[in-house]
């Protein structure tokens, strides 16, 4: 497979990138200690020479601080190559069908969702953890909320991944550098700057302007011998105490901004990449222009903040902060430059971090088609038509001998009955089509050669379950999540209904009038879909009304051993197997 080969290389590429540079940081290491011994051995031993001294002095600390910068700088290439490489074996992994080290989503699971738990959609090995590549809480939220409820335009997230999943590499360094930093530091929420309060004290004239003014002239008059030191003293001594009395309450909302240091670190960098990206599809530069726009967007946002962070990181040395805010009021001027980073950027924050993590879904879309090309994306057409051919589950992508299937419903058309045997693949079906509409409608990939659908709702009842805690009959919980597909049909929804094996919970005969009668009444409101049923009576439904029709699954016994070939026909199954299995393991003579 291209894309194996790929991730291989990549893998290598990486590695080797990396060991060269944990060489760079070893004699970086090495040069700072040799740049410390020589200097700092030097001014020992001109210890008497005033002016040699402060030379090496000053030269080493600057070649030191030097060796430092470069010393962080390769660190962190080092930690985004170590998360390249940890990418690439991910994948690797999951393209031999192991994707468990991604995020299950199991936490935006719901109870009495559509079809989320009949699909297998979250939790561990769902299909939610086999596409999710988000980074930030938020990414995987809006993953999941497409997943649960579809998206309006569907058609511009087609063309974005399309025009991503080409661009692996780019996708990857997107990735690595969300990673680089923890989760905690990754996912904390933008719109808390912007309800930082800074009361208009912490930034008056007087702090700012006046008290410096007199502090210098004082202490100029000092110098120059015109005042003596009590006089200038208590000029001194008054600007420390207003110092002091506002340090705490302004060090608390420079804490608070400097807190998104590592998370500002990392959007920065994503966007700079996001400059480098031009894809032609239709809007996205309109939807990224406000991410990378340098005067007013969230990247002239982002140099702004670390503007504001480098005089933070001046004010945070005592001795330096003092020298400031002595002769340049600094911290009064820095929470006033706050105010007007928030009042200026503050209302955009969280709207640009969304869509930062809007890229993060679009990725997670653009590597899953990567891993399996011969995906394709949904038609919608307006005759109400369902064809899709080529059809297969998500999971079972990885195996070779996969069975394709088709599924045509025509206009006239409304349920097709599946009948088959046990373990024949009737269910795999069912949740092969209803994959294809969930997925369809978040605007991802489907599992199919080609796919044309109506845009509907989806709704399914295959894993209905009684509730102890709310004294509920597994019967009783059935019927309510049937009501509840009536109930969206009668106000106008349009559905698409998949029924696995429906009123399980009471007779036969009584299960086999009132399936025959709710599938009527579904096809009097309009409704589309699959049922899976062992009663043929429902067949004869098909017999009736143009409205139903009839496909099966089969199995056949060959040398006393069963087997399956899990492909869809026309008609109505005649073989079941229950007895013979029953026999097989001895359970009955």
């Amino acid at each position: 497979m291209e894309n194996s080969k790929l991730y291989i290389t990549n893998k290598i590429n990486y590695k080797n990138q990396k060991d060269k540079l944990s060489g760079n940081i070893r004699r970086i290491v090495l040069l700072r200690l040799f740049t410390f011994l020589f200097f700092g051995g030097g001014a020992l031993y001109f210890w008497g020479n005033g002016i040699i001294v402060s030379l090496l002095m000053i030269f080493g600390l600057g070649l030191f601080l030097i060796l430092v910068s470069i010393a962080v700088s390769l660190d962190y290439q080092k930690k985004k190559l170590e998360e390249l490489i940890r990418i690439n074996e991910q994948e690797l992994s999951v393209l031999s069908g192991n994707w468990s080290h991604f995020n299950n989503g199991v936490e935006y699971e719901e109870k009495n969702h559509a079809y989320t738990r009949d699909l297998d959609v979250f939790g561990p090995k769902g299909l939610f953890q086999l596409v999710n590549r988000t980074v930030s809480k938020r990414g995987a939220e809006q993953l999941a909320n497409n997943f649960k409820s579809g998206i309006e335009n569907v058609k511009f997230t087609n063309e974005m991944i399309k025009a991503l999943h080409v661009e692996i590499n780019w996708m990857q360094e997107f990735i690595a550098e969300g990673r680089i930093f923890d989760n905690n530091s990754y996912n904390k929420d933008l719109n808390n700057l912007n309800k930082i309060e800074i009361p208009p004290d912490l930034y008056n004239h007087f702090g700012r302007f006046i008290m410096p003014i007199l502090t210098i002239s004082f202490g100029a008059l000092y110098f120059f011998g015109l005042i003596n030191f009590q006089v200038f003293s208590i000029v001194l001594v008054l600007h420390l105490a207003l110092i002091g009395y506002k340090y705490r309450r302004i060090g608390k909302v420079t804490n608070l901004v400097s807190a998104h240091d590592d998370q500002m670190k990392a959007f920065k960098n994503q966007i700079l990449l996001l400059k480098k990206l031009n894809l032609d599809v239709k809007d996205f530069h309109s939807f990224n222009s406000d991410l990378v726009n340098n005067e007013h967007g969230f990247l002239a946002a982002l140099n702004d903040y670390f503007v504001l962070l480098k005089r933070i990181e001046y004010r945070n040395n005592y001795l330096v902060n003092i020298l400031l805010n002595l002769t340049l009021g600094w911290d009064q001027h820095l929470v006033r430059q706050v105010k007007f980073w928030k009042i200026k950027y503050g209302n955009h924050l969280g709207e640009w971090q969304n869509k930062l993590s809007q890229f993060e879904v679009w990725i997670s879309g653009a590597i899953y088609y990567y891993n399996f090309p011969k995906s394709c994306f949904a038609q919608y057409n307006e005759s109400n038509i369902v064809e899709i051919d080529g059809l297969v589950h998500p999971f079972l992508q990885f195996k070779m001998n996969a069975q394709f299937n088709n599924c045509s419903i025509s206009e006239n058309q409304h349920f097709i009955i599946i009948t088959g045997p046990n373990m024949a693949g009737k269910s795999t079906y069912l949740r092969s089509v209803g994959t294809a509409f969930f997925l369809a409608n978040a605007g991802f990939p489907i599992a199919a050669k080609s796919c044309s659908i109506p845009r509907c709702k989806l709704f399914t009842s295959m894993r209905t379950a009684d509730d102890l805690n709310e004294g509920n009959s597994y019967f009783f919980a059935e019927l309510s999540r049937l009501k509840l597909i009536v109930n969206e049909m009668e106000n106008g929804n349009r559905l698409f209904v998949i029924l696995d094996e429906i009123l399980k919970g009471t007779n036969s005969r009584d299960k086999e009038m009132g399936s025959a009668k709710f599938l009527q009444k579904l096809n009097t409101l309009g409704g589309k879909g699959l049922i899976a049923t062992h009663d043929l009576s429902l067949c004869e439904l098909a017999n009736d009304s143009g409205s139903f029709i009839n496909r099966y699954f089969d199995s056949k016994i060959i040398d006393q051993k069963l087997s399956f070939d899990y492909k869809i026909y026309n008609g109505v199954c005649q073989n079941m197997n229950a007895t013979f299995l029953l026999k097989s393991m001895n359970l009955i003579d």
